[in-house]
């Protein structure tokens, strides 16, 4: 029967490098035994705005401004981001305040930058074909591509939807940091 060893590996990340170690003393402790230069794709999208609402009058929109019939209408749209290709979307509306529900159109919904930010982030992660890890701070989301080399250049791009009858602008707006990680 042949003899086998078996070696443990911890590596640790630090911005773009890393440290290789030996994990092969009795103690524990760990030996360095080499640093490699890891260079990874990143690059962030930044969601800001909050949800509009606006009081309409169809009855007077129509020609019967005598007899208003005026209600309130929120904003409603969608906010997605692309990262080589692949899109993740989620939506945003406010329906009783509620924060994070899944709609009819398959769509999670939300009322709030920050919770935008962290369904998106959740939304890529969560896929398998995803080309980056994302992470949140706030209602920033950071991309970090999962292969490491110098020839990774994902394109990075934004899109936002909304309710362009009532509104003239979107509630929520994406700003990539760039065309690229």
């Amino acid at each position: 029967m042949p003899h086998m060893v078996c070696r443990w590996f911890s590596i640790t990340r630090s911005t773009a490098r890393s440290q290789l170690n030996n994990n092969a003393n009795p103690d524990g402790s760990l030996n360095p035994i080499g640093s490699v230069a890891v260079e990874v794709a990143d690059g962030s999208v930044m969601i800001g705005g909050s949800e509009q609402s606006t009081q309409v009058d169809p009855c007077f929109e129509y020609g019967t401004e005598y007899n208003p019939c005026p209600y309130w209408v929120d904003d409603m749209g969608t906010v997605s981001i692309t990262v080589n290709g692949l899109t993740k979307t989620v939506g945003y509306w406010t329906l009783d305040n509620v924060d994070g529900f899944l709609r009819y159109d398959g769509l999670y919904y939300y009322n709030q930058a920050t919770s935008i930010a962290s369904g998106l982030a959740n939304a890529f992660n969560a896929d398998p074909a995803s080309p980056a890890v994302a992470s949140v701070q706030g209602s920033m989301i950071f991309f970090t591509s999962k292969i490491p080399g110098a020839g990774v250049n994902y394109g990075l791009s934004t899109a936002v939807s909304y309710n362009d009858t009532d509104f003239s602008s979107s509630s929520f707006t994406a700003t990539a940091s760039g065309p690229t990680l």
